[in-house]
C-alpha cells in the first residue's frame, strides 16, 4: 500500500536519498532538521514499502511577513505521472496527518484525487501558520512541475534571473490563499 502523512525525524534519511536521485538541487542533513523542527506540518511524505517515494517541504518566508514557500518536492522517477506529487503538496495545504491508498492496477493518482479535494482555505500554510499565499521556485526549463503548480493554482509572479546554481532562470510563483470566514 502507498500512503501519503506528515513526515517526522525517522523519515529524513529516506527523504533525503529520494531528494538525491531525482533532484539537482540537494540539501545537508541538518537543513531537513530545520525545516521538520521549525514546520512540523509542512514537510509530508508518500511511502511504499517503507521508503520514501516523494516528498513536500515547505517552510514560512524569513523575509516576507505571512508568506509560505515550498521548498522542494520530489518524487521518484518510476512513481511520477501517478499524482504523488500534487498530492504531497495538497496534503501540506490541508495539514493533514495521514492519508491512505490502496494499490490496484488503476493509477494511483484516483486514488488520491479521492481523498485529497481539499478546499484553498483548507490549508496548514493558512490555518496553523496565518499565511496570506505561498510562493516557489520552479526552472523555467521544468514543464512538468510549472504545469503542476498552475493546475495547483499558481501564478508567475516574476522570473528570477540565473535563480539556480547552474545560472538557469526561474519562475517565482505564487499562490494567494483565500481567507477562512
Amino acid at each position: 500500500m502507498i500512503y501519503s502523512r506528515r513526515a517526522n525525524i525517522y523519515d529524513l534519511v529516506s527523504l533525503s536519498d529520494c531528494n538525491l536521485v531525482n533532484v539537482i538541487e540537494n540539501y545537508q542533513m541538518k537543513y531537513y532538521f530545520y525545516h521538520l523542527l521549525s514546520w512540523p506540518h509542512l514537510t509530508n511524505i508518500t511511502i511504499n514499502k517503507g521508503f520514501v517515494c516523494g516528498y513536500s517541504m515547505s517552510k514560512l518566508e524569513e523575509d516576507k511577513n505571512k508568506a509560505g514557500h515550498v521548498t522542494a518536492v520530489g518524487v521518484l522517477r518510476s512513481f511520477r505521472n501517478l499524482g504523488i506529487a500534487t498530492n504531497v503538496i495538497k496534503q501540506t495545504r490541508k495539514g493533514a496527518n495521514s492519508i491512505a491508498m490502496e494499490c490496484t492496477s488503476e493509477k494511483i493518482s484516483n486514488k488520491i484525487a479521492a481523498v485529497t479535494n481539499f478546499g484553498e482555505s483548507d490549508n496548514a500554510m493558512n490555518k496553523v501558520y496565518d499565511c496570506d499565499c505561498s510562493y516557489l521556485y520552479v526552472r523555467v526549463t521544468n514543464w512538468a512541475a510549472y504545469s503542476l503548480y498552475k493546475f495547483l493554482g499558481y501564478f508567475v509572479d516574476e522570473v528570477a534571473k540565473e535563480y539556480f546554481h547552474d545560472k538557469e532562470d526561474a519562475y517565482s510563483m505564487k499562490l494567494i490563499f483565500k481567507k477562512n470566514p
